[in-house]
């Protein structure tokens, strides 16, 4: 854990960003901390000159790390809406040991130090603040572990609207049971409108007061926006 937390966010360094690229073709260089973090964990001669102490650990302990940072995943990008429908297919991809051994909770550790920065800040109220946070993390990867682990076949669309549904239908449960549910039973609207509605009020925190408006808008007025946002484009 100690390994861990030191190197989490050492991709923010301009020193380790530009050793790592000077090692890649033009087209892959890149200034995303995490993403160069994940290249130099593939990378034994940058483990060992750049990552001593992730060398120090045994072989399948690095592993996990770099297997982790690989899926350029972030829970609470997820929870709330942000990340993008594509960047789901590394989850997807995952090898499904690695969905059973605790990798992606280990990994879930890079959120959490995310988090607990903000204690650094005079006005964060701890623990009310924070320890919520914790609670909503570990049962937001217990459902997505379940939806990962599912013998039923899914996609990065499928996989992104299961999980944003649960927090919905706990904000709006009258609409979520009509006419939501209804139009749910299209695997188009749940593709395209009914995820981008998902993500719209996760955006939100789930605390925009008519979910019906902004529906009725998705439906008419924003054609462009659902097919960015259901990743269609």
């Amino acid at each position: 854990m100690m390994v861990f937390l030191a190197v989490h966010d050492i991709g923010k360094s301009d020193e380790f960003r530009n050793r790592v690229n000077s090692t890649l073709p033009k087209a892959r260089r890149t200034d995303d901390h995490d993403r160069i973090l994940a290249i130099a964990l593939q990378d034994p001669q940058l483990l060992e000159e750049l990552l001593p102490s992730v060398k120090g650990l045994g072989v399948e302990r690095q592993q996990k790390i770099a297997d982790g940072f690989a899926t350029q995943f972030q829970l609470p990008q997820l929870g709330q809406g942000e990340t993008a429908v594509d960047s789901l297919r590394s989850l997807l991809q995952l090898d499904r040991q690695r969905i059973l051994d605790g990798t992606l909770q280990v990994y879930l550790y890079h959120s959490i130090f995310d988090v607990a920065g903000a204690a650094a800040n005079e006005n964060f109220i701890f623990p009310v603040a924070l320890q919520p946070v914790y609670i909503g993390f570990t049962s937001a990867m217990a459902g997505l572990l379940e939806r990962l682990q599912s013998p039923r076949k899914t996609d990065e669309s499928s996989l992104y609207f299961d999980f944003l549904r649960t927090n919905f239908e706990k904000a709006y449960p009258e609409f979520a049971r009509d006419p939501f549910a209804n139009l749910c039973e299209s695997r188009v609207f749940r593709s395209e409108v009914g995820l981008v509605l998902l993500r719209v009020l996760a955006l939100t925190r789930n605390t925009y007061k008519n979910p019906a408006c902004a529906l009725s808008c998705l439906l008419t007025s924003y054609p462009t926006l659902v097919n960015e946002m259901a990743g269609k484009v």
